[in-house]
């Protein structure tokens, strides 16, 4: 009888080992997307209006793109990592203003970067900062942020406590 218990529990075990190991691996996939993301649209002037997050492999583009050719570009960024899973794009075309609030667009997504549920937008030397990010990391997040010196930070961020 102790034997049969012993195997019920072995794989129940694994089981919940497994799911650790995927939450963490899918956690650290996201992380690096993001990074890869936040690379590219450093080197990428087609980049310059368009705000990203990743959740679960998959990849939230919205903002502007100056022309539908800029916006093809940027796609094909995107489709060159190939562990996205999907992409939702809900970019737009329009005029976007390159300023110095730029800068402070590409310094605040590097910040960001080890955020992937966080989207980062500046205008005006206003950093928003919108998604979702575990309670634990928020403030280290927003010191980071704020040692860039904008004008201030408009928090649309939904905290979640790590389970």
């Amino acid at each position: 009888m102790k034997k049969i218990i012993t195997c019920g529990i072995r794989p129940f075990g694994l089981m919940i080992l497994f799911s650790i190991l995927v939450s963490c691996s899918a956690e650290k996939r996201d992380q690096e997307i993001k990074a890869d993301l936040v690379s590219k649209a450093k080197d990428d002037i087609n980049f310059a209006g368009v705000v990203f997050m990743v959740s679960n492999a998959k990849v939230y583009l919205w903002g502007l793109c100056p022309t539908e050719h800029s916006r093809a570009l940027v796609r094909e960024k995107i489709a060159s990592i190939h562990v996205i899973k999907a992409v939702s794009d809900q970019i737009g075309i329009g005029a976007v203003k390159l300023d110095h609030s730029l800068d402070l667009k590409l310094q605040a997504d590097s910040v960001a970067a080890k955020y992937p549920g966080v989207a980062v937008s500046v205008a005006n030397d206003v950093v928003t900062l919108a998604g979702v990010i575990p309670s634990d990391k928020f403030n280290v997040l927003m010191t980071s942020v704020g040692q860039l010196n904008p004008k201030s930070i408009r928090n649309q961020l939904h905290q979640v406590s790590d389970q």
